[in-house]
């Protein structure tokens, strides 16, 4: 299934080659969270990101919307977080490679994650305070279990990424779905944040063997 479900035009003028290349070009770049993120952009509309994902695979929440999907011995996972006028203010991927296989296993876990405060209304804030709120926001519990486990996947790095901040407390207890994450994570991973001209935050944990 593509994860790109707008459409492209005319079907009939779409060769069964192009479409067989955009399935491979998706799913070869990390599937539906990776594809997701790389195509929102921070300051768009639902006119923007609407369709970007299949409907099915999306869930909206109080903060935004968010998907999360396994295959395989990969797990990802997208958090979006709008503005009130529906605009996007943050964006949050998370994805986990776990193969146990002989005669070479591989782990890895990697939070990658771009937030405005500017769009948002909070310029008077670091990317301490944005870690700490967002993860206040991840860890309302919802009724559906899809949405907190891809806030649990996001959550899992925020928390890493706090703790190697100088062993300073995130403020926020995790959620049982989150604790079971952080179990699939080591914590010894690097850190990466900067700001760029515009004053938008990059924050980035890289944990690998």
């Amino acid at each position: 299934m593509p994860c790109r479900t707008g459409k492209l035009g005319n079907p009939h003028v779409c060769s069964r080659g192009l479409i067989l290349a955009l399935l491979l070009l998706v799913f070869a770049s990390g599937g539906c969270a990776g594809w997701g993120y790389r195509s929102i952009k921070l300051g768009h509309g639902p006119r923007d990101y609407d369709g970007v994902l299949p409907q099915d695979q999306v869930r909206v929440t109080e903060s935004g919307f968010c998907h999360v999907g396994t295959a395989k011995d990969r797990t990802e996972a997208l958090a979006v977080q709008l503005t009130d006028d529906r605009r996007v203010a943050g964006k949050w991927s998370a994805t986990l490679v776990d193969r146990q296989r002989w005669p070479r296993s591989e782990h890895s876990y990697h939070l990658v994650g771009e937030f405005s405060p500017t769009l948002a209304g909070l310029d008077q804030v670091g990317p301490l305070d944005v870690l700490r709120d967002t993860l206040e926001q991840l860890g309302r519990l919802n009724a559906d279990p899809f949405v907190n486990q891809a806030h649990a996947w996001i959550a899992a790095g925020m928390f890493r990424i706090v703790e190697r901040w100088h062993g300073l407390s995130a403020g926020v207890e995790p959620t049982s779905e989150a604790t079971e994450c952080l179990a699939h994570t080591v914590g010894d991973g690097v850190v990466r944040i900067t700001i760029d001209p515009a004053g938008v935050y990059h924050i980035e944990y890289l944990e690998e063997d």
